[in-house]
């Protein structure tokens, strides 16, 4: 009889484990099964979150194109507003610059045939110069190139040309100018020196070291260029 009580105590025993397992199984998938269904929703809810989310940013984004739309469009009447006033005052501005431009052709015009007549008088103020410097060459009866100085610390010099100039062309006190050319030894030398002054004939511009033959020859070059210049003016 005890041996039976110990076996019904094992198979007690036995039940209860049995029994605890069963109710550990169904408890360990119930909570199984709300642990996956909390994790479900949670998804879910997230899911709707961020559509959402995704719908509240495309209706700002909407909103935005909207505004900048509306905002280009304002722009380009305000530009076609700017533009109409612009184009009327560059209309404005074109018929006046039209007829600055008339003026400063019929100046430009008038500045062409002014210079056409210097040219001309040119060619014959420059026609007559070279007259005269041929009538310094008969009047002396020599070249220019054979000229030379005979006397003085410079004896031996030989003049290369003489070039005529004035200072600039409106200068009141027409005051001319020659630049002499020589050559010494092989070196050339330049000087400008000035003529006698138109007017006031009696004063001569030191004649240097060029001797007294060359002296002579500038004297009568600038006694003769000067009344050249003077009936030249």
């Amino acid at each position: 009889m005890f041996t039976q009580t110990l076996k019904d105590n094992e198979t007690v025993k036995n039940d209860l484990r049995a029994a605890l397992k069963r109710e550990f199984d169904t408890a360990a998938a119930n909570l199984k099964n709300a642990t996956d269904f909390l994790f479900v929703q949670a998804d879910q809810t997230i899911l709707r979150k961020q559509e959402l989310a995704r719908e509240e940013q495309r209706q700002l984004e909407n909103q935005q194109k909207r505004a900048i739309l509306l905002a280009q469009q304002q722009q380009k009447t305000d530009e076609i507003s700017i533009g109409r006033t612009r184009l009327q005052t560059n209309h404005t501005e074109l018929e006046q610059r039209q007829k600055q431009l008339d003026q400063f052709n019929q100046r430009l015009f008038n500045l062409k045939e002014t210079y056409n007549q210097n040219v001309q008088l040119k060619e014959t103020r420059d026609n007559t110069q070279m007259a005269i410097l041929q009538t310094y060459k008969n009047l002396l009866g020599l070249e220019f190139q054979k000229i030379q100085v005979s006397s003085g610390p410079d004896i031996g010099r030989k003049l290369l040309r003489i070039i005529f100039t004035k200072i600039h062309p409106s200068d009141s006190s027409r005051q001319y100018y020659v630049s002499i050319e020589s050559r010494k030894d092989g070196i050339e030398v330049v000087e400008k020196m000035p003529l006698i002054s138109i007017a006031d004939k009696s004063v001569l511009s030191p004649a240097g070291t060029y001797g007294v033959n060359f002296s002579r020859f500038l004297f009568t070059v600038r006694q003769t260029f000067c009344q050249y210049a003077q009936s030249n003016p």
